[in-house]
This record gives C-alpha cells, structure tokens and sequence, in this order.
C-alpha cells in the first residue's frame, strides 16, 4: 500500500494516536475523481 500512495489515490494516516500501529490508508479526492472519469468514459 505505500507503494500505491505514491500515485495520490491513497494517502497514510499519520499520527500519535494511543495504540496506533500504522498501515491505515483512506482514498484520496483525486481517486474519487479517477472513478467517475472511469465510469463516464464509454468504450
């Protein structure tokens, strides 16, 4: 997944959160974005 958030279609949440071990992504606006380019385009 770090790999992937290279592209900006996910980001990390960072932080100091109590008992927060790391490795939670959320998608990103420009992967909202991506998704409905996707479903407009016809082939």
């Amino acid at each position: 997944m770090t790999s992937i958030s290279r592209t900006g279609f996910c980001k990390e949440i960072i932080g100091n959160y109590l008992g927060y071990m790391g490795n939670i992504f959320y998608t990103t606006e420009f992967f909202e974005k991506f998704l409905n380019y996707i479903k407009r385009k016809k082939i």
